[in-house]
């Protein structure tokens, strides 16, 4: 995949090309360098202790025990090894080593309610073991993944770029469309991926937040998404810049 500079030279000469010079400018001037993760068959070096992977086996401190909620269950979404993010990493938005860990817990009864959990271990894969879920029977099957820089364009539903005309009628909305490929079934772009925007129908996304990781329901991820599109780990940047992922937010909701 071309470089975050390179991407970025393609958006903008996207956007003066289809827009008025200062519609452009301000659009071009909120691309954000995202890391992309595109799922894949699992490889045999995905189940390695402390390897990146979606689902699977999480690596937990030895002896611990299977994270709890009190109303409902926790299940294992992903962990991602920091030293495979390090070199896409642009801005040093996360630590340079170690692990970082990603669960889901949910009521089994009454009305539906998601929270996250995320754990980060600074010194993994030391001290770690693979840990099955306790409430399921036989081993959860990883699906690998690989990391991609993407330069990545503001939703035309984002409150950053207000619309000119009313829907896909606005040059901009057609122009993400397009490039992203958003309404095209068969070969829709996966955004799965950490940092960059939200995608929601109604913005959930604080102004003090990074998007640590945000899944795309269509996009092959053992996630139970219940009927959200998307699911989004919030975090808040100063918590990200002292290395504190107790209080991510877990938003699900609609996408375009």
């Amino acid at each position: 995949m071309p470089s975050f500079a390179d991407q970025r030279r393609t958006l903008s000469a996207l956007l003066h090309g289809a827009l008025p010079s200062p519609r452009a400018s301000h659009i071009e001037s909120l691309i954000r360098d995202t890391i992309a993760i595109t799922p894949r068959k699992p490889k045999k070096p995905d189940s390695v202790l402390g390897a990146s992977r979606l689902g699977g086996c999480p690596d937990l401190p030895i002896g611990s025990a299977w994270p709890t909620k009190e109303d409902g269950r926790v299940d294992f979404v992903a962990q991602l090894r920091l030293e495979d993010l390090a070199p896409l990493d642009a801005h040093h938005r996360l630590p340079p080593t170690g692990l970082v860990s990603f669960f889901h817990g949910y009521r089994t009864s009454g009305e539906y309610e998601a929270e996250a959990r995320v754990l980060y271990f600074p010194d993994a894969p030391h001290g770690l073991a693979p840990i099955a879920p306790p409430h399921r029977r036989g081993l959860p099957k990883p699906v690998g993944i690989d990391f991609a820089p993407m330069a990545m364009l503001p939703p035309h539903s984002s409150p950053l770029v207000p619309l000119e005309l009313v829907g896909a009628s606005d040059p901009y909305a057609a122009l993400f469309d397009a490039h992203y490929r958003i309404h095209d079934d068969d070969d829709n772009v996966r955004f799965h991926g950490l940092f960059g925007f939200d995608r929601p129908l109604e913005a959930e996304q604080r102004a003090d937040e990074e998007v640590l990781l945000r899944l795309d329901a269509t996009g092959g991820v053992p996630y139970d998404f219940v009927e959200a599109a998307c699911a989004y780990y919030f975090i808040a940047r100063d918590d990200l810049a002292r290395r504190d992922f107790s209080k991510v937010r877990l938003y699900e909701g609609a996408s375009i």
